[in-house]
């Protein structure tokens, strides 16, 4: 993920700091971690000045018919890492810039990140300005809704434009759990994957996808609600753990196998937290809490339900053959256990 916080002052003055992680763009853990050795003399090193010109580039920022260039201030390489914790997989050493933008107050803005540069995406985007706040993930060459700092008779005007901010808030955040899920949640889709080929009937596949549903939207609104606490890293081990369960179970068992609700009602728990951690870094702001932690988990139910949807239409007929087992179950659910096996070696590794 790449966070992009900005704040605006009365006279249009914006500040804003990003933490990235440079790894891709900088062409490798080695080269990374070398520009980490130089620190902040990175900002005026020459071999550094086309990542930071095209950085500069990659960030749009529109005003009308009018586009902003950032100003370069400051680059803090990431310090106290070995060599070692350099392309670790989930290790990521983040690299902070601040940048400088004159902006009009009272205009509407913008922003867009183009795939020019190789930002990690999700992009957690957060504006302030006038005691107001706005957080939106965004993926590369996807534009921000428009974001007003300072308005002129905002007193007068407050009441009527309430609703509607209200409105597109909600609608938002129902994007952002839909992309969540696609096309960002790539361990969610392959836990999906496993759970649609491992059902024995479309009957099952209801209750299991309904069963799911139910457990991750309570772990998910007791997270939010800071109930219950969120172990980040361990989660995550988990969620390719139960990936991985599935999978195998998948290989195991003669057929389509036959799993058991009580699992998938775990797994789902299990999620929710994932789902959870994702929603921390949109900045939910405490006015309509609740409307916008069930916007977003029904944006998580669109993306799921669409995946499996899609999943009907490109294996449904196949998976009726005679030959569906070697031709489609066995090699999917193969490939499951390896991308998982993949990622728990890369998770473990980094606790």
């Amino acid at each position: 993920m790449s966070e992009v916080r900005g704040s605006m002052d009365p006279a249009g003055n914006m500040t804003l700091v990003m933490r990235m992680d440079l790894e891709r763009q900088l062409g490798g853990p080695d080269a990374y971690f070398a520009m980490s050795r130089i620190g902040a003399k990175a900002l005026t090193n020459p071999d550094y000045q086309q990542h930071w010109q095209a950085l500069l580039e990659a960030i749009e920022v529109q005003q009308g018919d009018t586009r902003v260039t950032p100003r370069l201030v400051s680059v803090e390489p990431p310090s106290g890492y070995s060599r070692e914790q350099f392309g670790g997989g989930f290790t990521w050493p983040m690299t902070e810039v601040t940048l400088a933008l004159p902006l009009d107050p009272v205009q509407p803005l913008r922003m867009r990140f183009a795939s020019s540069f190789a930002f990690e995406e999700p992009i957690a985007l957060t504006l302030e300005a006038d005691g107001q706040r706005r957080t939106r993930l965004l993926v590369s060459n996807q534009q921000s809704a428009a974001f007003t700092g300072y308005s002129v008779g905002a007193s007068n005007t407050a009441s009527a434009d309430d609703s509607g901010m209200a409105w597109r808030s909600l609608w938002s955040f129902l994007v952002q759990g839909t992309l969540h899920v696609v096309p960002l949640g790539l361990d969610h889709l392959l836990f999906l994957l496993c759970m649609y080929l491992g059902a024995s009937s479309l009957r099952q596949l209801v209750v299991l996808v309904s069963l799911f549903t139910v457990a991750h939207s309570v772990t998910l609104g007791l997270a939010a609600y800071r109930l219950v606490p969120v172990p980040t890293q361990w989660v995550e081990v988990l969620i390719v753990v139960s990936i991985l369960w599935l999978a195998i179970g998948n290989l195991r068992r003669p057929g389509r196998a036959v799993i058991k609700a009580s699992v998938i009602l775990l797994f789902g728990l299990l999620h929710g937290l994932g789902f959870a951690t994702a929603l921390k870094a949109l900045d939910m702001e405490p006015t309509g809490f609740l409307w916008t932690l069930l916007a977003f988990n029904l944006g998580v139910e669109i993306g799921q339900l669409g995946f499996i949807f899609a999943l009907a239409l490109l294996l449904g007929w196949a998976l009726k053959r005679d030959w569906a087992r070697q031709r489609v179950l066995i090699p999917l659910s193969s490939l499951a256990v390896l991308v998982s096996s993949v990622w728990l070696v890369q998770r473990l590794a980094a606790l």
